[in-house]
């Protein structure tokens, strides 16, 4: 099973996936953006605060929050791996969300952006260097956020693999090999979503669809 998608227009929270699709009033619009993993609906609102819903099998999530169920932060961002959520603070730290909502602070640092897939995360310090954490596309499962790559503006993450935006323009991916695709020159801003990558530039848009695409 994975995790419904879901998104936020207004004060409603849309949770869809397997063929369902489900829509939950919010006490209020100041809800930013949503993340879900199995067991988890978090929301970010406009001043930083993390709440937290259980989600059934059917996409139903149960609100009002509880009130220990809010993370004050401020956080700036957040994404989610299909058990685990992970949460950037204001001042660059990462925070990661276990099974019962137990926080943890994962790592100390200057990190402006995480990008995360199903098993894996990768996060963007601001000296451009991405940073890799979870189980990797080579089997190996890491600890701790480590460096593997510099000279990155931009990162994206899909299920199974990553795309890094580098300084002179070239996108590069990593993950599994049935996703992977050539460096691509000239890029201007780099997509996933699933299984699927896009790569744009001044002229050009280049789709990869991965495994079925889909």
């Amino acid at each position: 099973m994975k995790p419904f998608k879901t998104y936020v227009i207004g004060s409603s929270l849309y949770t869809y996936g397997d063929g369902h699709t489900h829509r939950t009033a919010l006490d209020s619009s100041d809800i930013v953006s949503s993340i879900a993993t199995l067991e988890h609906v978090y929301l970010l609102d406009k001043h930083g605060m993390v709440m937290c819903g259980d989600v059934d099998k059917d996409g139903h999530v149960s609100l009002p929050i509880k009130e220990k169920e809010v993370f004050d932060g401020p956080f700036s961002m957040m994404d989610a791996m299909f058990n685990k959520a992970y949460l950037l603070s204001a001042s660059g730290d990462i925070y990661e969300v276990a099974r019962k909502n137990k926080i943890r602070l994962l790592n100390r640092g200057s990190y402006q952006k995480i990008a995360c897939g199903m098993k894996h995360l990768v996060a963007l310090d601001v000296h451009g260097v991405a940073h890799k954490y979870g189980q990797w596309f080579d089997g190996e499962y890491i600890e701790h956020p480590r460096p593997f790559h510099a000279n990155v503006t931009d990162i994206v993450s899909g299920d199974y693999h990553c795309i890094l935006l580098q300084e002179n323009g070239e996108a590069v991916c990593y993950g599994e090999k049935e996703y992977l695709f050539e460096p691509v020159q000239h890029a201007v801003k780099i997509y996933a979503a699933g299984k699927s990558s896009l790569i744009t530039g001044r002229d050009f848009n280049k789709y990869y669809g991965g495994k079925n695409g889909k």
